[in-house]
């Protein structure tokens, strides 16, 4: 495991963002380790130093459901900063609501936020919904079916650890 100072990590994701037109920043790690508070760090400055626009999509699989704010530690609009989130709110508490859904949402954000010239960053400690996007995971028709497949990565990926 590598340890990368702050401004160690700033100079990496310049770099990345510098040769990767299609790129997506992934944030990952335990909870409480102030995961949420940096991607909305990272993307007032990817913005402030780059010029490019940044959206956040939250990768928790308690966040998708409408009214967990106070058991999943959703972030609040004015913890947002004016940051887009995406992958909030997005299902009642009694629907089902899987991986491979999740992932189709996903994908289609990123090429939406693509599509508007900005920076996806992935945001959440749900490593199985982080892997089946950054990983592209195959998944068959079958909902009981474990996925043990993946596909080539659809985007260059920088996965940023905290701890």
């Amino acid at each position: 495991m590598n340890v990368f100072s702050q401004a160690e990590i700033q100079k990496k994701v310049h770099s990345f963002l510098e040769e990767n037109t299609t790129s997506v920043i992934e944030i990952l790690g335990p909870t409480a380790s102030g995961k949420t508070g940096f991607s909305v760090f990272l993307a007032h400055w990817i913005e402030k130093n780059s010029g490019k626009k940044c959206e956040i999509i939250s990768v928790d699989s308690r966040q998708v459901f409408r009214g967990c704010d106070i058991s999943s530690a959703k972030i609040t609009t004015e913890e947002r900063d004016g940051i887009p989130h995406h992958g909030l709110n997005i299902v009642e508490p009694k629907e089902v609501y899987s991986v491979v859904q999740f992932q189709k949402y996903a994908f289609e954000k990123i090429k939406e936020i693509h599509a508007r010239g900005n920076v996806p960053i992935l945001c959440g400690g749900t490593m199985l919904w982080l892997d089946a996007i950054s990983e592209n995971y195959i998944f068959t028709d079958n909902p009981d079916a474990k996925s043990t497949k993946r596909g080539k990565p659809l985007y260059p990926f920088l996965k940023i650890g905290m701890h």
